[in-house]
């Protein structure tokens, strides 16, 4: 039902306003006289010169005289406090994202009306029944608390799930990005030690060959020595022929000796087998190089697989809480009605605020 107008001449007032001491730069709206819709009066330099260090807290409706405002640097009044809107403000605590609790505006509105009463401008019975009006708002708000709650919690568990995902997409991008580089890098491994292997072929291949021709080298510094001791007797024989074989005796001398260095496979073979092990020491260490990226791809593929899995996790429980929000906001949908009823049926008026 709706209330009629409080009739001020229906008890006699009783304000009970009051003088406060402050120091020069007081907050004002940390005193307990203040109210959320208060509002504060300069009077010092309109009504008086000199700073009196003192506000005066007026009661609800309170009449101020002259008098009161020369004998204080301000008057707060206590203006009356506007129920929310139902439709505009707390419905989004309802079904939005709105996280106001409206409850401490309904008890405003009741502590108010209170605060008539006691300053006796109004009657009783009509302070009571104005008090009585917004602690039932502030009851039925009540009702929905609990699935307002549980659609909240819902709601911030999304925000960390959502940050979660982000993280481990973050994450996945960059596992993937570095399989391609390891990849890539195991490819040329691979190649080098490909190449390797063609370079090593040639020098086994002349190995074989030397070790054979070796072989006939050693006959042939056998010969050349025979041939060199068979000169030497013949100059020692025939002087006359001492300069061409001495000649001779030179070329067998030289092959002998390792002074031709077309001779001499023994030393190529040596030389042929060192490269060999300077090749194959390099392919192990290309083998251990390639080893390694096999590692390393094989963990970037599980900790792959295991971000995939956790984003699909992730996803589930997302929904999971999506579908409960959903389920708190269809069930918040009688009680809201019935606050929504409540002030339709009560002729509550949202105070327009400037």
């Amino acid at each position: 039902m709706k209330i009629s107008p409080i009739n001020s001449n229906s008890a006699q007032p009783n304000f009970n306003g009051k003088y406060v001491s402050i120091r020069h730069g007081g907050d004002l709206t940390q005193l307990p006289e203040w109210h959320k819709n208060s509002y504060a009066e300069t009077t010092l330099g309109a009504y008086h010169a000199d700073q009196k260090n003192r506000v005066y807290f007026a009661d609800p409706m309170e009449p101020i005289s002259d008098n009161i405002k020369e004998n204080a640097d301000k008057i707060i009044y206590d203006n009356e406090p506007s129920y929310p809107d139902v439709n505009k403000e707390v419905s989004r605590n309802y079904f939005g994202a709105e996280r106001k609790n409206y409850k401490n505006d309904f008890e405003e509105v009741r502590q108010y009306y209170y605060r008539r009463e006691m300053g006796g401008f109004a009657s009783v019975e009509e302070a009571k029944y104005q008090q009585w009006q917004a602690a039932e708002c502030a009851r039925l708000y009540d009702k929905g608390g609990h699935y307002r709650y549980v659609k909240e919690a819902a709601e911030d568990e999304i925000k960390l799930l959502e940050n979660d995902k982000a993280q481990m997409l973050k994450g996945l991008t960059t596992a993937e990005q570095e399989l391609i580089n390891i990849k890539n890098s195991s490819k040329s491994v691979e190649k080098h030690a490909q190449n390797l292997e063609k370079m090593e072929k040639p020098y086994k291949e002349l190995i074989l060959s030397t070790l054979s021709g070796a072989q006939n080298e050693s006959v042939v510094y056998s010969e050349a020595k025979n041939a060199e001791n068979r000169l030497t007797t013949k100059i020692n024989n025939q002087n006359k022929y001492e300069t061409f074989l001495g000649d001779v005796k030179k070329v067998y001398s030289d092959i002998t000796n390792g002074n031709d260095k077309d001779y001499k496979l023994t030393l190529d073979t040596e030389r042929a087998k060192k490269e060999q092990e300077n090749l194959q020491a390099a392919k192990k260490k290309f083998e251990a190089v390639k080893a390694k990226c096999t590692k390393t791809i094989d963990m970037l593929n599980s900790k792959i697989d295991n971000l995939k899995s956790g984003i699909k996790a992730n996803d589930v429980k997302i929904a999971e809480k999506k579908a409960l929000i959903e389920d708190c906001k269809a069930k918040l949908i009688p009680l809201f009605d019935e606050l929504k009823n409540f002030y339709a049926n009560q002729g509550i008026k949202v105070i327009k605020k400037i």
